[in-house]
């Protein structure tokens, strides 16, 4: 119709493809148009009729559609619940487009946003890693970190730690440039007590974007990995050296952890003044 905008048969079908849709502002663009044509007043009345009775396409018909053709049908009906905000709706119809043709990113990116409205975070966060797998120059959208931020909350409360981290080495295989998945990678290696597994991560963030937050993260699992080593009898040069290492990241929050951790901060003093493995460890020289 934009391009023979005079054409009756045209507008026929535009109007019984925008019904199908369920497109009422168009069927009455339609029909307004083709009220012009008085000679043939009966494809006006059809036109009006639509509005009363939305067109169906028989079954025959849509058997004889391709998979992606159907597909598309089902993903703008999905768009106008995204759009009413009806998230449910709209994940019911992007399933059933991706069901039929799994290969249209911009399936995926709905249906994730729709996830993330509806407050199911995890299934968001795959819906992204599918996205990204199908389109590789695809950005980082900020809706993506907070559905990776609050999904990583719910598995880590409900103990599926596992299923959080095969999450993010598929995250990093996909996207090995995005300091924020890295990031989330060392959470999770966090969550398991892991220490030297979360310095690696951070350490990989940071490489890639250096910020405060990533030097606060390697600080607490410097601190906290020490800890760990001197509960075991750890050698004690390795453990000065992951303090000073913490230190010089965010010598505030240092401070604040011996300030909790008194007993911690003694122990490892008299121990180095017992053996004199540093002479340089300024902490020592507040007590």
């Amino acid at each position: 119709v934009q391009r023979e905008p005079n054409s009756r048969r045209f507008w026929e079908g535009y109007a019984k493809w925008s019904s199908l849709l369920g497109k009422t502002d168009e069927v009455k663009k339609s029909c307004k148009r083709m009220k012009k044509w008085t000679m043939v007043p009966q494809h006006y009345e059809k036109c009006v009729a639509l509005l009363e009775k939305p067109f169906r396409r028989s079954e025959k018909n849509v058997e004889k559609m391709s998979n992606k053709m159907k597909s598309k049908l089902f993903a703008t009906k999905g768009r106008s619940f995204y759009d009413e905000k009806q998230w449910s709706s709209a994940i019911s119809m992007y399933t059933k487009a991706i069901d039929l043709y799994p290969n249209e990113p911009s399936f995926y990116i709905f249906r994730s946003r729709s996830f993330f409205n509806e407050g199911r975070f995890v299934d968001s966060v795959r819906d992204f890693l599918s996205l990204h797998q199908l389109n590789s120059s695809s950005k980082v959208a900020k809706v993506e970190i907070k559905a990776y931020r609050k999904a990583l909350a719910v598995m880590v409360a409900n103990n599926e730690v596992e299923v959080a981290e095969k999450l993010l080495q598929r995250a990093v295989d996909l996207l090995p440039e995005s300091s924020e998945h890295w990031g989330f990678y060392g959470d999770v290696r966090f969550a398991q007590k892991d220490y030297e597994g979360s310095l690696q991560k951070y350490n990989r963030a940071n490489s890639l974007q250096s910020e405060d937050k990533f030097n606060l993260k390697l600080s607490r699992s410097y601190l906290l990995l020490a800890k760990q080593q001197l509960r075991t009898n750890g050698d004690l040069r390795t453990i000065l050296e992951s303090v000073n290492k913490a230190r010089l990241l965010d010598e505030s929050y240092t401070n604040q952890f011996f300030a909790k951790n008194p007993a911690m901060l003694r122990r490892i003093c008299a121990f180095n003044k017992e053996d004199q493995v540093d002479d340089s460890f300024v902490l020592c020289d507040k007590l």
